[in-house]
């Protein structure tokens, strides 16, 4: 008689069900499956992984064994010999998340083809609390070995990872077991949640509160899950780090990072990406390093403007792409800072007398603030200054406007070209 396994996700059980069975349900929710005719006959199996990933469970039944045989994740189904017996090979069996083995209730004994379990004791592996029968389970085990993880399929189950942690420290949970650090039960500290990452595989981080870093951390990619939140870094590294929908402050301690649609409060001693986001205040470029800018506006309102400090006394560079708003360019103050601001839609660069060196190029179009230093070579050449383009009037037509404005962004694309070494 053909036996087929029922994966349930919600109780973390595999049940075994003969053919021709029917079940009852607890009143917990566990099922009890019990065949209507108890199986003799030594069949080939059915097997269901539905709701696995991968399909590395064969489920035989020889006799009056139940027979367990593993497969490597993505391998096919165990093949059958030419009698029609089934092709034995021995590999570890490891559950993860409490995942338990349900034998049906009828007597019995269940053969685990391979070492069973790998952290997990025999009596651990079977759950035999709501059954009745007689089942005695069995280890078929081998020299070479390999390892094989049931788990549930992430995406259907509220209660699983879906490849995210999720966080917020004004919850409850705390610890590294699951469903700690799911959408159910976010993990409210830092250490946990990565430690959670990390035994998971998990880079993606969803926050549901400010984050206030008490740790460097590397690699992961931290996405605001409400509006507002602040990503306090208070000067831990997060090198190559990505960060969206959030609002930025603090030291980064020399970090590559790339940020995207958030707003810059802050951000110091970084280098990398900044794109369509707000900036809102000071941004120091780490020493050495450069720094990318694209589509972004000023956050600011009224006269003040955001600031990139290109770190007094170092060497950086820095590219803007279609900037819209005001900005305050301070410290290029060596021979190999450079930096390539374009403007859009009216843009109000600010040349701080702290720029005494190197080389700045503003392009676009807008009103030009230059009290730059001596010393500081500043190219206008594809710049338009607001004010001036008419002629014999300070006014603009409409028509005055509208080529002005297409003239700036071309203006814009050709400097980023030409500025593509930065």
């Amino acid at each position: 008689m053909p036996l087929s396994l029922y994966f349930d996700e919600d109780k973390r059980r595999i049940y075994e069900v003969p053919e021709a069975s029917t079940f009852t349900v607890d009143a917990n929710g566990y099922r009890i499956y019990t065949p209507i005719d108890i199986p003799t006959a030594n069949k080939k199996a059915v097997t269901n992984t539905t709701y696995l990933w991968s399909r590395f469970v064969d489920f035989h039944n020889q006799e009056k064994w139940s027979t367990l045989a593993f497969v490597k994740t993505g391998g096919a189904f165990r093949h059958f010999d030419e009698n029609g017996l089934p092709i034995y090979a021995a590999f570890d069996l490891r559950l993860i998340n409490q995942w338990q083995f349900v034998p049906a209730d009828y007597d019995h004994n269940i053969l685990i083809n391979g070492n069973a379990l790998e952290e997990l004791s025999l009596e651990e592996f079977f759950d035999v609390a709501r059954i009745t029968a007689k089942v005695s389970p069995r280890i078929n085990s081998a020299d070479s070995l390999q390892t094989v993880v049931i788990e549930s399929n992430v995406i259907s189950n509220s209660l699983d990872y879906g490849g995210k942690l999720h966080y917020d420290e004004n919850s409850i949970y705390s610890g590294t077991e699951h469903p700690v650090g799911t959408s159910v039960q976010k993990v409210n500290n830092i250490e946990d949640g990565i430690a959670i990452a990390l035994e998971n595989g998990l880079t993606e981080i969803h926050v549901y509160s400010n984050v206030n870093m008490d740790r460097d951390v590397e690699g992961v990619t931290i996405i605001g899950g409400l509006p507002n939140l602040i990503m306090y870094t208070h000067g831990f590294k997060m090198h190559l780090c990505k960060f969206n929908n959030l609002k930025i402050l603090g030291d980064f301690n020399n970090s590559l990072v790339k940020i995207v649609e958030c707003n810059v409060l802050e951000a110091l001693n970084v280098y990398g990406v900044i794109d369509n986001s707000y900036h809102s205040g000071r941004i120091k470029i780490a020493a050495g390093y450069n720094l990318n800018m694209a589509d972004c506006e000023s956050g600011i309102p009224g006269q003040n403007s955001p600031e990139i400090d290109m770190n007094e006394g170092n060497d950086t560079t820095f590219s803007s792409r279609g900037f819209s708003g005001g900005q305050t360019i301070t410290y290029c103050d060596t021979p190999d800072c450079v930096a390539t601001l374009s403007f859009v839609g009216g843009g109000k660069p600010h040349l701080e007398p702290s720029n005494t060196d190197g080389h700045l190029s503003v392009r676009g179009s807008g009103q030009l603030d230059d009290r730059s230093g001596i010393g500081c070579e500043v190219e206008t050449g594809a710049w338009i200054e607001a004010g001036y383009i008419g002629v014999g009037t300070n006014v603009w037509t409409e028509e005055e406007k509208l080529e002005n404005l297409a003239y700036s962004r071309k203006a814009s694309d050709n400097a980023e070209q030409a500025n593509l070494k930065l």
